[in-house]
């Protein structure tokens, strides 16, 4: 393998050339929302950045899209497209509540948005670089909000819950971990190494088992694919041994209950709300209730037998409720782009190439980490309308058309 060209990873600030329209209003995206500037800070309200941001960016990506700079060709793309306009159509067709649909139609757009924005914005490893470190001190802000706050962040609409600010944690550490391994700057190295702290400390702080969960397996696969497995290992026992000595005194209890399988009482509860949902599908097997209705059908199903009559209940596993309101339609449309994620992935790793740099490989992991650590969270948490997963996946597509021109160049991007 030939010797990696990692100027990017030795400098330790960013260069201002790499700074485009796109990549600020991505930046200040994740700021506002992964960061929690929007729910900590009232100056962003009193300004309405939030609103400004969205707007620009739906706008910016609209443009992008009208001048023929997106590629529709590649199968990401396309698919990812589809699928919103799938979810778009079928919230203004199905979904209930007025504000549910207006909230969703809104989020989806936006989400889109910053698909197209990213993917166009982000063209050099520098500028991947620069992005993926706004959003892992973005992250690293609201975990370090979490642990004063007791595990979540009352101020942000989307980390609100101790199982939110957990699994994000542990779908930005494999990007940390990875970034620590390729930079060769020890003032990188040390944001890095803060990042990874900061991550775990949150995650034992907020004591989420599904988001304690995530992080193992998260911490699991970066040393399985990485090398030097004597140095990954102590990173990743220093990595728990600091964790756990800001574990708070319940957090042993919490984790105890794992333990007690489905006699725990939240356990039994979700079961028997994924056993709803999965009647939800086999009585409309086909498209589902409609985006966002579960809350709604739940207690005709339920029948007061459980819960309250009228009581608005989640399934608490994206993809059981997302399989009971959009049906069969909807998991097709779903696994439509992420087939070819997995493909980005393999491209970088499998590729017989003997020019391909190692920083290729290693970051291809960290966005299928990501990913693999978020799924496996989601399995406990309903994150459809949520901003956590919608940003890897451009983080993945990115990653895949940087290796492929950095291949094409021999090995430099």
């Amino acid at each position: 393998m030939k010797k990696d060209t990692i100027d990017n990873f030795k400098f330790p600030f960013f260069n201002i050339r790499d700074v485009n329209f796109g990549i600020v209003l991505i930046s200040i995206y994740f700021l506002l929302e992964f960061g929690s500037f929007h729910g900590l800070h009232p100056l962003t309200k009193q300004l309405n950045l939030p609103f400004l941001t969205a707007s620009l960016t739906m706008l910016y990506a609209f443009l992008l899209v009208v001048k023929g700079d997106v590629d529709f060709k590649s199968k990401t793309t396309l698919y990812f497209t589809i699928f919103w306009i799938f979810i778009i159509l079928y919230t203004l067709a199905a979904t209930k509540g007025k504000l549910v649909k207006e909230d969703l139609i809104k989020h989806s757009i936006i989400y889109w948005s910053n698909y197209i924005v990213i993917i166009c914005s982000v063209k050099k490893k520098s500028q991947f670089i620069l992005l993926l470190d706004v959003w892992l001190v973005s992250v690293l802000l609201s975990c370090y909000h979490a642990s004063m706050q007791g595990g979540l962040i009352w101020g942000n609409r989307w980390l609100k819950d101790e199982n939110h600010i957990s699994l994000v944690a542990a779908t930005a550490l494999p990007f940390a971990m990875m970034f620590f391994v390729v930079h060769k700057s020890k003032i990188k190295k040390f944001c890095y190494v803060l990042c990874l702290f900061g991550y775990v400390t949150a995650n034992v702080i907020a004591h989420s088992r599904g988001g304690t969960l995530s992080l193992g397996l998260a911490l699991f696969l970066c040393f399985v694919l990485m090398k030097h497995k004597i140095r990954n290992a102590i990173i990743i026992i220093a990595l728990i041994i600091v964790g756990l000595s800001y574990a708070p005194p319940d957090f042993h209890e919490e984790m105890a209950t794992l333990q007690q399988g489905t006699e725990e009482s939240t356990a039994s509860d979700r079961i028997y709300l994924w056993g709803i949902a999965m009647e939800m599908f086999y009585d409309h097997p086909l498209v589902g209730v409609g985006p966002l209705n579960y809350p709604i059908f739940f207690s005709s199903y339920d029948k007061g037998t459980r819960y309250e009559y009228m009581s608005n209940r989640v399934a608490h596993s994206t993809p059981l409720q997302y399989l009971a309101e959009t049906g069969v339609v909807g998991l097709l449309f779903f696994l439509s782009f992420q087939v070819p994620l997995w493909q980005n992935w393999r491209a970088v790793v499998w590729a017989r190439k003997p020019k391909i740099p190692t920083y290729f490989v290693l970051i291809a992991h960290a966005c299928f980490i990501s990913q693999i650590s978020f799924h496996f969270g989601s399995l406990f948490l309903t994150l459809l309308p949520y901003p956590f997963y919608w940003c890897l996946v451009p983080f993945s597509e990115t990653w895949k058309n940087i290796c492929e021109k950095g291949i094409a160049e021999g090995g430099n991007e």
